[in-house]
């Protein structure tokens, strides 16, 4: 008889597999613990979550029939497990997607064996989705670029999955409140994250949070990347990228630009090319939009997205100075990159979806593949061209190796650039 160790955050509990068909038969008397030579699995690294394990009997053909030997060790996330996902924690064998009515049963029994209340329609969750309406959070103010590309695609999932959609904006703190907001919230798949670069990459660098957007959240789907543009008021007399370097350069500190608040990307992304340029410009952070003043001529230059950047410049109202990325932008064939007057600059924006962790598979495949399909439809595409982005896509575990190589990069600007919070 082999023996695995199941870990858990109650503690640990050993169970005996028989053979090769690796059934499962619960024991919680660590004194059989078989000791250094017997086979331990690491079945905790297998487990669904940071703390949702449930060992259930297998064989080759289907379930067992002794019920009453289940064991199951809950984690604080185990009430939302789909079928899917317990699946995942079948001790050496995989039923695949396919479950049957006794598989069902016996799930459940293994919830209740262990104290917890779990939906009757736990397992039929997946199937459901969505029943009722699903919200879209967004952690900045209305009218910016995520906020933009929020409605989009509410409006065009909400067609596609015949349910209601409604975003919601839940601003504060650099996109802290609304990030966490999601990250706290059941992972239920009805409390949906649209979130970008500073929120998700920069902020835990730059404050000390209750939560961790590596761990608390589960990516669902990259939907854009995109280039922010360095514009100034059309009255200003900076014309150019080459006569701002050379104003700030002279005139330390008389230069100034605007953000949507300290370590906002629009912070980072000015103090990143301070750093680079090697100039002083007075950074002016705001808790609402500064973009008017940006108009007027009160706050010199500004950091901002395409999406709402190139409506003012179209009406003249704004003058782009460059783009900040390692290219030009076809919108603004004329406006250079930063990175052909400093090599090597590069600071894309992006923006993505995610879900509570623990949020079921299903449903994150199923929200993965919708927004799949609204980033393959000739109209969404034409709408992201039109704010001057790049769409797009793939498989959530691509956008999660994305948001870590984010991280590990912003994480390096601010260390070396020194940036804090004021």
């Amino acid at each position: 008889m082999k023996w695995c160790r199941v870990e858990a955050p109650d503690g640990v509990s050993y169970a005996e597999l028989d053979g090769d068909v690796g059934e499962a038969v619960s024991r919680d008397d660590p004194s059989q613990d078989p000791g250094a030579g017997g086979h331990w699995l690491p079945l905790a690294s297998a487990l669904v979550g940071s703390g949702a394990d449930i060992v259930i009997p297998s064989d080759s053909s289907g379930p067992v029939e002794y019920e009453g030997e289940l064991v199951a060790i809950i984690g604080k996330r185990a009430k939302y497990l789909s079928e899917n996902d317990a699946l995942k924690c079948v001790v050496g064998y995989t039923l695949g997607n396919d479950l049957s009515e006794r598989m069902r049963s016996i799930l459940k029994m293994a919830a209740i064996a262990a104290g917890i209340a779990m939906s009757a329609t736990c397992f039929a969750q997946a199937d459901a989705y969505p029943s009722k309406p699903i919200h879209f959070i967004v952690a900045f103010p209305a009218g910016n670029a995520t906020d933009i590309l929020a409605r989009v695609f509410a409006d065009k999932l909400s067609r596609s999955m015949k349910q209601s959609i409604i975003v919601e904006n839940k601003p504060g703190a650099a996109g802290i409140i609304g990030t966490e907001f999601v990250a706290k919230a059941p992972p239920d798949g009805y409390t949906v994250l649209i979130g970008q670069s500073g929120a998700l990459a920069v902020n835990p660098f730059l404050y000390k949070l209750n939560f961790d957007p590596q761990k608390d959240l589960a990516p669902v789907d990259l939907l854009i990347t995109g280039a922010t543009v360095l514009v100034t008021g059309a009255d200003s007399p900076v014309k150019n990228l080459k006569d701002l370097i050379a104003t700030a350069r002279k005139e330390p500190g008389k230069l100034s630009y605007a953000s949507y608040g300290a370590g906002h990307i629009s912070h980072l992304m000015g103090e990143m090319f301070k750093s680079y340029a090697g100039v002083d410009i007075l950074h002016v952070p705001y808790k609402s939009g500064p973009l008017p003043d940006v108009i007027a001529g009160r706050v010199d230059l500004i950091f901002e997205g395409t999406a709402v950047a190139m409506p003012q410049i179209k009406a003249g109202r704004l003058r782009p100075i460059a783009v900040m990325g390692a290219k030009r932008i076809p919108g603004l064939p004329d406006v250079p990159s930063v990175a052909e007057e400093f090599p090597g600059f590069d600071a894309p924006g992006w923006v993505g979806v995610l879900v509570p962790a623990g949020t079921p598979k299903p449903i994150i495949d199923r929200l993965n593949q919708e927004l799949n399909d609204a980033l393959a439809s000739p109209e969404i595409r034409q709408r992201i061209a039109d704010m001057l982005l790049e769409p797009a896509g793939g498989r959530p575990e691509e956008f999660g190796a994305f948001i870590r190589s984010q991280s590990e990069r912003w994480g390096k600007v601010i260390r070396q650039a020194g940036i804090t919070v004021e």
